[in-house]
């Protein structure tokens, strides 16, 4: 349901402030109503959670918020820097390469999901997902924590040791998955 009013968009920030207290100044509502003409883009109830998020945990990145596509961005990039944090933990010389391999995986393995018309990377997926990047990289990553940065991570019912993963939301998949096709096209236009 589109939440297409002002009054609306108010109303879904001031319960989510409830829920999830915040005691920075300006609030949540207060620095939404600081983008101006870029609120018309949020009239869907996902890209207000996502905006929530993005205050929560990168203030600074809510001033570029001019378009879905800057909040998907966004979105994104925060969730590589948490991922660049953690691999930083247990890589010490070259963090970032190995996170731009982990996170371009993802990208493909999104949009291989989004292909198949599934919403989730099941178990398998998973450890097809570790060993390409343990082939590639040659170090070893918790990948479930790097992954749990830009996807939400389930424990299975039946086997705790066993995870699967879904996305935030749909959009955000196909953002993703976007990400992978884009660079394939580039590619195949240099060769």
């Amino acid at each position: 349901k589109e939440i297409s009013t002002e009054e609306e968009q108010t109303k879904f920030l001031q319960r989510y402030e409830k829920v999830i207290p915040d005691v920075r100044v300006p609030t949540l509502v207060e620095a939404f109503q600081s983008l101006q003409a870029s609120r018309c883009y949020f009239i869907y109830p996902v890209y207000l959670s996502l905006f929530c998020h993005l205050f929560r945990n990168n203030r600074k990145g809510i001033r570029y918020l001019t378009s879905p596509e800057n909040l998907m961005e966004q979105t994104f990039r925060l969730g590589e820097t948490k991922a660049l944090q953690r691999v930083s933990e247990h890589v010490r010389v070259n963090s970032e390469i190995v996170t731009n391999i982990i996170c371009e995986k993802i990208f493909d393995f999104s949009l291989r999901c989004l292909h198949l018309g599934e919403q989730r990377i099941d178990p398998e997926t998973y450890k097809e997902f570790c060993n390409f990047c343990f082939t590639e990289i040659s170090e070893k990553v918790p990948y479930t924590s790097v992954m749990s940065c830009l996807m939400t991570a389930k424990k299975s019912q039946y086997d705790p040791n066993e995870v699967s993963f879904e996305w935030f939301h749909k959009t955000f998949a196909e953002y993703l998955g976007s990400k992978s096709l884009t660079k394939k096209i580039l590619r195949s236009r240099k060769d």
